[in-house]
């Protein structure tokens, strides 16, 4: 395995990691700006009501969005496994 192999495994991996974060974050940034924003209209101070309506937007988007994210997660195992496969043969063979 060389090192351009290496780098555009983990370049994938990162990508793969950044897709499924980045719907519950910016979920989670927007709820919270808007609660904020709101608790600063009304002068409500308290972590539990920034926390509590964060974490149910967050949690309900994951469950929306679990088939989806599965299914990227799948594909890139199978990706990943069919890389060291073909790694493996390539060694088998003869190639390295």
């Amino acid at each position: 395995m060389t090192e351009a192999d290496m780098v555009d495994a983990l370049r994938s991996a990162l990508s793969a990691a950044l897709v499924l974060a980045l719907p519950l974050l910016v979920v989670g940034l927007l709820v919270g700006l808007i609660s904020g924003f709101i608790q600063s209209l009304s002068n409500v101070q308290d972590a539990a009501a920034a926390f509590a309506p964060r974490l149910i937007a967050v949690a309900l988007v994951a469950i929306a969005l679990a088939g989806w994210m599965s299914s990227k997660m799948v594909d890139f195992a199978v990706m990943m496994m069919g890389c060291v496969l073909d790694l493996s043969l390539f060694n088998v063979i003869g190639g390295c």
